[in-house]
């Protein structure tokens, strides 16, 4: 029973780091140059992250009160 989660949790791992790996058809086709998808998932992470600060920043200017 552990053998048999044991290679289905290292099938799942190898499965998605060939999908990060992966070329992501859309964004590369959009902006003409090849992105992964690994690329793809980080760029987002760091704009929403951005916002995020943005958001905290202008709270922080008005007064930062609740």
């Amino acid at each position: 029973m552990v053998s048999t989660t044991t290679n289905r949790t290292a099938q799942r791992v190898h499965a998605i780091k060939a999908w990060l790996s992966a070329k992501s058809d859309i964004i590369s086709y959009l902006c003409q140059e090849d992105f992964t998808h690994k690329e793809v998932i980080m760029s987002h992470l760091y704009v929403v992250l951005l916002i995020i600060v943005c958001f905290v920043a202008e709270w922080i200017e008005k007064g930062g009160s609740l």
